[in-house]
């Protein structure tokens, strides 16, 4: 059994999240930018590579279908504005969302930058030039911890039509050999 003090997830969708929450507990971590937005990994890697800036400007964002995307970058953020968004309300709307957007990059970039063991998850199986990739870069920014990247799990699908959230059973497998002990609950156990 691996022990690290923190876990984040690197998305690609919000399914990662909310399975962590489901393994491990709805408070064991704190909320990051990848978490509940849909973001291709060549865009978590510019994420990276441009330390969390320019990656939420008003002038990239479209309202279409009901969704606001990120047509430079691919993104897509269900969860940063509320469901009854009409296109003439995103102006009025962005400044909270980009606030809030601003709050979980910083908020990444502690988890990244702290001391604290970290494991970091992956919602889907990555390809393996992109895993690479994505390796270096966690590299770069973390060599003075342990971290584990863990790649998303073999075998995960929709079921039961919750097509966001994947399958319960597949992904306990693949979180079961770990276990997450915050930093504050070390501290209250000494």
């Amino acid at each position: 059994m691996l022990t690290y003090q923190q876990i984040v997830c690197l998305g690609p969708n919000c399914r990662p999240k909310r399975q962590i929450q489901h393994h491990f507990g709805q408070r064991i971590s704190r909320r990051h930018v990848f978490d509940w937005q849909i973001t291709p990994f060549e865009t978590v890697l510019e994420y990276l590579r441009r330390d969390f800036r320019g990656l939420f400007e008003r002038s990239d964002l479209e309202f279409r279908r009901g969704i606001v995307r990120n047509v430079r970058f691919q993104t897509e953020h269900q969860h940063e504005f509320p469901t009854d968004l009409t296109p003439e309300r995103l102006d009025v709307l962005y400044s909270k969302a980009r606030y809030l957007h601003d709050h979980w990059c910083a908020a990444t970039i502690d988890a990244l930058d702290n001391t604290l063991s970290t494991l970091f998850v992956v919602g889907v199986p990555m390809p393996e030039h992109i895993a690479g990739q994505l390796s270096n870069e966690i590299a770069k920014r973390c060599s003075h911890k342990p971290y584990l990247l863990l790649d998303g799990p073999e075998g995960d699908y929709p079921i039961g039509g919750d097509t966001w959230a994947g399958n319960p059973k597949s992904w306990a497998e693949h979180l079961s050999g770990f276990t997450i002990e915050p930093l504050s609950a070390v501290a209250s156990e000494s």
